[in-house]
């Protein structure tokens, strides 16, 4: 969105964000799901936060509560300083869900938003405490007002959330040196009961005790401390013990099966009044750090890193240890070309901070090609920070014919994408070339159509092969009589050399449709500015005979007539450039149109008439 935006904008519950953008009688608007941009109209106008009338290029507050959209101004229209709400519809063309309010007592110095909440209105300042004022929304009766921080935040624009019930509020950055963040507070708390759940710590070697410091000064409130730790096994957190003391030995805990703790605080007043609060200061849990094992991919060389078939590559490869212990007995294994495929294994030590002795390997390159990946993977019983890190691969090349085939598939001569209409007799060309002048066959193609394979001996499957001096092409030709529904095809392909056009198969789902039909007719954009295209879709055995696009005036005169050759169109999916101008070349005015789509069959014509519009 490339405009300005006149002091706020709001996102409201039915899916757009409204923008005032200067012009007081007019609302740009954004449609969140589609990104459509377009205005609305707003017959009272939108009143102007300093003159309380509506103002040209004036800024606007505007806020949203799910139901309607509020217009707060500063002064009255006799220019007091008394805030003035003006409350809007959007689902009834924008019109005044009620009269103008203006609220009691005087705005504030330094205003600079305001939030919806239930039933208030919540106007805040900004110049020092960020005050808050709860007025009704009603009868604009002042509540309350009260400070939310005893420390000046420097929050500026504020929102209610009222899918969960939570207020937002973000600082202004020009406010230094205030931190810039946006907060998140609850909007109702419905009773005095809550919660408190430290981070996970860990992982830990090994744990050392554990202190916490909450203050419960009142009679009434009551606390309660839980340790938790995380199961290795079932990746559930367990309770370990409920009601711990301020002051915790954890050697008890086995840091083999929870390396990670976490303690939650419940705390409850149960006098529904004013008490005095209670305050949580710190936790702190003491445990030895673990050490650490990584490994990087420079690590792990090939000499050469590319060769021909035959000939032997050397690997080396180092691991790392950051942490500050020693780890012994690690099992290091190499995978060739996946998990499942070990050739060599090795036990090494690796002392803390710092890397292995270099582990030499040669791998036979007789009966590999190509890309080749060496994966290393350590096993250990000892704790870590960090398992992924545990895992490196890299590559190597055994030279051939190093370069995929080029695949192509073809509909009728057309290539498709998922859910196209097919003519019930299509001719598919599945088409393989590759660079190698190896020449391919039939056992290369694997063709699954609806999960049951093709088999060459079929009369309605046909290959041709090709080969030429320094390349070779593979023809097959699928000539089925195709039931009406929906349908697969699934090819997978490679060359001689073992090369598959792409690490997936090529998968075609389209649909079948012998009943002649023209569906789903728009055009895209609409409104537009200076041209359209007609979408359309047509199903069938065969393309219609004659297919005209006619464009109406809203009067019924007809000022454009198109006529499409079979050439232009399809079966299936079609988009047709018009370039809004009438038969005699000149651009059409504002305004509503008709047009009509008309697709004669041999068996039937259908028409479908819709509505366009061109807008400048």
């Amino acid at each position: 969105f490339y405009d300005k935006i006149n002091n706020t904008l709001a996102y409201h519950s039915d899916g757009f964000i409204y923008i005032p953008t200067g012009d007081p009688y007019n609302i740009t608007r954004i449609n969140i799901s589609t990104g459509q941009i377009d205005t609305a109209n707003v017959p009272a106008g939108l009143l102007a936060w300093d003159f309380s009338r509506p103002v040209i290029d004036g800024g606007v507050i505007l806020n949203s509560n799910g139901e309607y959209l509020y217009n707060l101004t500063v002064f009255d229209t006799a220019g007091n300083q008394k805030y003035t709400l003006r409350t809007f519809d959007p689902a009834n063309n924008w019109a005044l869900a009620r009269p103008d309010i203006v609220l009691d007592g005087i705005s504030f110095p330094g205003f600079v938003g305001c939030y919806v909440h239930k039933d208030y209105i919540y106007t805040v300042e900004n110049l020092s405490h960020n005050t808050t004022r709860m007025h009704r929304l009603s009868d604009g009766f002042f509540v309350e007002e009260w400070r939310p921080f005893f420390d000046f935040q420097g929050y500026f624009a504020w929102c209610w959330d009222w899918t969960n019930d939570q207020i937002y509020a973000s600082t202004y950055s020009t406010f230094a040196p205030y931190e810039t963040k946006i907060s998140k507070f609850a909007g109702y708390h419905v009773d005095e009961e809550g919660t408190i759940e430290s981070k996970k710590v860990g992982p830990a070697a090994w744990w050392n005790n554990l202190e916490y410091n909450l203050d419960n000064p009142g009679t009434t409130g009551e606390s309660r401390a839980d340790l938790l730790g995380l199961n290795n096994n079932t990746k559930q957190w367990d309770t370990l013990l409920v009601n711990i003391p301020g002051s915790l030995p954890l050697s008890f805990i086995d840091s083999s099966k929870y390396t990670f703790l976490k303690v939650n605080f419940t705390l409850t007043d149960s006098s529904l009044g004013t008490s005095v609060p209670m305050e949580f200061y710190s936790l702190n849990i003491d445990y030895q750090v673990p050490s650490e094992i990584y490994f990087v991919r420079d690590d792990l060389v090939f000499e050469p890193d590319t060769i021909l078939q035959g000939y032997p590559i050397t690997m080396t490869f180092k691991g790392r240890n950051v942490g500050p212990l020693n780890t012994d007995d690690i099992n290091l294994n190499f995978y060739l070309n996946g998990l499942d495929s070990l050739f060599h294994s090795v036990i090494v030590d690796i002392p803390n901070d710092s890397t292995s002795e270099e582990i030499s390997y040669v791998i036979e390159t007789d009966r590999m090609l190509f890309d080749n990946e060496i994966k290393v993977f350590a096993e250990t019983n000892k704790t870590e920070y960090f398992k992924f890190n545990n895992l490196i691969d890299n590559l190597f090349f055994v030279a051939r014919d190093s370069i995929r085939p080029f695949f192509n598939i073809t509909f009728d001569d057309k290539e498709i994408i998922d859910g196209d209409i097919v003519s019930p007799n299509p001719e598919v060309v599945i088409t393989l070339t590759d660079n190698s002048p190896l020449p391919s066959d039939t056992t290369l193609f694997t063709i699954v159509h609806n999960n049951i394979p093709l088999r060459f001996s079929d009369p309605d499957l046909h290959e041709e092969f090709f080969t030429y001096q320094d390349s070779s092409k593979a023809i097959i030709t699928w000539t089925p009589e195709l039931a009406n529904g929906r349908h697969t095809l699934e090819v997978l392909a490679k060359d001689k050399s073992g090369n598959f056009f792409d690490s997936t198969s090529s998968r075609s789902i389209f649909i079948v449709d012998s009943v002649s039909n023209l569906l789903n007719v728009y055009n895209y954009p609409n409104p537009f500015k200076s041209q359209t295209h007609f979408t359309f879709e047509l199903r069938g055995d065969v393309k219609p005979d004659e297919f005209l696009i006619k464009i109406y005036t809203i009067a019924g005169r007809l000022i454009r007539d198109i006529s499409l050759p079979q050439s232009d169109f399809r079966l299936g999916f079609n988009k047709i450039l018009w370039d809004g101008r009438d038969q005699d070349g000149d651009e059409l005015g504002n305004g509503v149109y008709f047009y009509k789509v008309i697709a004669k069959f041999p068996d039937k014509t259908q028409v479908k008439t819709q509505k366009l519009a061109k807008v400048k």
